[in-house]
């Protein structure tokens, strides 16, 4: 099958001078010609294929299987590099990386960070021999060979065999570390005190500015000690406010995760059994056994007094590349929604879901086959 690769998204073409600066040689949003790509490996330029699990199903399969095994986002890169090319200037990601080698041989080049460990984004701007030390790693990768750089470590890499080199690097844990969930939680306990909190609404002293401040950083004021006492008050009560929140923010960081994430990969069995294949939402009654085909490819959130389902199966195999189609249903059938969506490797008994007061099956019925339409639900078999 021919498929048409966009330069810039889908495709780039890039190169190292003579001084190590990364050049890029591709014109963004045209599309990758055979011409030009040959055209790339003879000049001595790298050729980078970005979300190569688009149109690869194995790898789409191995991914999916990593995200549920992290617990984040997995994302591929694939870079083709000419014999004795090098085609990145040294520099860190913001990624674990796992670099794993197909074809030819590569030269690896790992060092410290220069900003400390594990910083939050990629580099900004391409980093000079003088800026690198001595490497930490210094090692060629054969076919079958696998590296892995956490986050942050600087590396170059050039071919060092005849052949090209063809490797593939599965990145993840990008912006899913504790200062990330702390970037959700605290804006949101900070206005939850300020709402509940006379104290936090109260005007600062009015002479405030004349003892505070880094002019009067080296000052003995005794009410710079009562003002940074009252402060540590308020900030005693937003970690407070947070911890009660962290469940709530919990939810958040995962609605980010089912957006970033691959839609599973279904065996022929398992979609024959969901709404994808053979069996129609009509079918479900209270007796049906149900179990979700992966354990995260639903999550329930509470919004706005609403229970909220997000789920990966409209997702696109590039990143961010379908909109989320969130479903919704009344607080009460949050129960029933759990059970189905706890149920992975045990299925659940349709008439057994939790709905109090009522408990009446046809409501869970209902419930059930909405939630199977989507297709992360899977049917097992009939309940004796």
């Amino acid at each position: 099958k021919v498929q048409s690769l966009t330069l810039g998204e889908e495709v780039t073409i890039s190169k190292c001078d003579k001084n190590k600066k990364r050049i890029d040689l591709h014109q963004a949003g045209e599309s990758l010609t055979l011409k030009q790509y040959t055209g790339a490996l003879d000049d001595g330029a790298s050729v980078r294929f970005l979300c190569p699990q688009t149109h690869h199903d194995t790898l789409w399969a191995t991914l999916s299987i990593l995200e549920e095994k992290f617990g984040a986002m997995v994302g591929a890169n694939l870079y083709i590099t000419p014999a004795g090319a090098q085609g990145f200037a040294p520099h860190w990601d913001d990624i674990e990386a796992f670099v794993i080698q197909l074809e030819g041989r590569k030269r690896w080049r790992v060092y410290n960070c220069p900003t400390g460990d594990l910083p939050r984004f990629s580099s900004t701007s391409d980093l000079s021999e003088g800026d690198l030390g001595e490497p930490i790693l210094d090692t060629v990768l054969e076919p079958g060979d696998l590296l892995f750089m956490p986050r942050g470590f600087v590396h170059q890499a050039e071919t060092v065999s005849s052949a090209p080199s063809v490797h593939v690097t599965l990145s993840t844990a990008q912006q899913n570390a504790w200062g990330d969930m702390l970037e959700l939680a605290l804006p949101e306990a900070i206005a939850s005190v300020i709402d509940q909190s006379v104290a936090a609404r109260r005007s600062l002293p009015p002479d405030y500015l004349s003892y505070m401040g880094v002019v009067h950083s080296d000052s003995n004021d005794h009410r710079r000690a009562l003002f940074r006492a009252s402060l540590k008050m308020h900030l005693s009560q937003v970690v407070e406010q947070a911890v009660e929140m962290i469940d709530a923010v919990a939810d958040q960081m995962a609605k980010r995760y089912i957006s970033d994430k691959l839609p599973p990969v279904l065996t022929t069995d398992e979609e024959a059994r969901t709404s994808q294949g053979e069996v129609s939402p009509e079918e479900i009654n209270g007796n049906s056994l149900l179990r979700v085909v992966r354990k995260d490819a639903a999550r329930l959130v509470i919004e706005d007094g609403v229970a909220v389902v997000y789920h990966t199966m409209d997702n696109a195999r590039t990143h961010h590349g379908a909109a989320l189609r969130p479903l919704e249903f009344p607080l009460k059938d949050a129960p029933a929604i759990g059970c189905l969506l706890e149920a992975h490797e045990t299925p659940v008994a349709v008439h057994t879901l939790p709905h109090p007061p009522c408990e009446d099956v046809e409501t869970k019925v209902s419930i059930a086959a909405a939630l199977f339409q989507e297709g992360f639900l899977a049917l097992e078999e009939a309940d004796p």
